[in-house]
């Protein structure tokens, strides 16, 4: 699971990166980039909700296995 997230982390963290370059650029301001703009922080919003979500589910996944490990000593 520990791995999974890690994975996952690294993924959301890429597809946020790249929209925000493409953010970056002033063209997607533009009246004719209206709708790739408004598609692209929808997709922006998604991807950090999402981000939130696995590094939860990573936190709670590396306290469950410290948890093991301290036990098992």
């Amino acid at each position: 699971m520990v791995k999974k997230a890690e994975q996952q982390m690294t993924s959301l963290q890429k597809v946020i990166r790249d929209i925000e370059q493409e953010l970056a650029e002033p063209s997607i301001y533009q009246a004719e980039a209206k709708q790739k703009l408004k598609n692209m922080l929808t997709e922006q919003a998604s991807a950090k909700s999402k981000l939130e979500q696995v590094e939860i589910d990573w936190l709670e996944a590396t306290d469950s296995l410290e948890q093991k490990t301290q036990q098992a000593k």
